[in-house]
């Protein structure tokens, strides 16, 4: 998980899930990040950082997995936010009581050559919030409906503090679940306020 602040008011938010559980997968999803945050900051482009990491990826290392990743870059002067998505799971925006669902139905990076990004642009407005989630969120409350559960979590939460709403999904979920997670379940809150 990863939140930047970047030069000409841009932010950086973004999830990366290693293929399987663990400190191994959180290693390595922390590697791509950093290389993400890295590259951003050199002046590439999202979408060209994306195909130079997929490109490291598909050289055969020692990470041979493929991960999933989610990326947001809010325009704080704009308030746009423009999300990026490979393999990630839903991301939710959340206004008052109502709550939307981007979805994306690419491959995860490094698991293809040459990689499909869906891009989605929404326009954000102040009391939003942006909340995006690993797969083990979503996949572990399948038999309650996955991202449809977790939209009704979202859209019942009634805190404006982005830490609280994160900790209620994921207390929420992992209520639910009854057991030891399957999988490494991640949560990322950003709100957006008017100055």
């Amino acid at each position: 998980m990863e939140v930047a602040k970047l030069k000409y008011g841009q932010c950086l938010l973004s999830i990366c899930d290693g293929m399987g559980v663990g400190q191994k997968a959180g290693r390595y999803s922390g590697i791509v990040l950093d290389l993400l945050e890295q590259l951003i900051r050199y002046g590439f482009r999202k979408e060209t950082a994306l195909k130079l990491i997929n490109s490291a990826l598909m050289l055969g290392n020692q990470w041979d997995s493929p991960m999933a990743i989610d990326v947001g870059m809010i325009d704080l002067y704009s308030g746009t936010c423009e999300l990026l998505k490979m393999g990630a799971a839903c991301t939710y925006i959340k206004r008052g009581n109502w709550v939307e669902c981007v979805k994306s139905e690419t491959l995860p990076i490094g698991a293809l050559k040459n990689p499909d990004m869906e891009s989605v642009s929404k326009k954000l407005y102040g009391g939003d919030f942006i909340v995006m989630v690993s797969d083990g969120i979503v996949d572990g409350v399948e038999e309650c409906g996955g991202e449809y559960f977790v939209g009704r979590v979202i859209m019942s939460t009634e805190t404006n503090n982005p830490q609280k709403m994160a900790n209620i999904i994921l207390e929420t979920v992992t209520k639910r679940m009854g057991d030891k997670p399957k999988d490494d379940m991640t949560v990322l809150v950003s709100g957006i306020w008017e100055s």
